[in-house]
């Protein structure tokens, strides 16, 4: 519901998205070197995420 109704807004900031990607692609390096710190937040999240969804409905 959430995706939907935020697609508009998305949309319009995606030229402005790919402008960026070739600095977002220099900074990758970096990105992939705070990987594993963030896919460990990410399992935390994901973990609270499906209580939260249990509940949502």
């Amino acid at each position: 519901m959430f995706a939907g109704r935020y697609n508009p807004i998305v949309g319009r900031y995606n030229p402005i998205v790919s402008r960026y990607n070739p600095i977002v692609g220099r900074y990758n390096p970096i990105v992939g070197r705070y990987n594993p710190i963030v896919s460990r937040y990410n399992r935390i999240v994901s973990r609270y995420n499906r209580i939260v969804s249990r509940y949502n409905y």
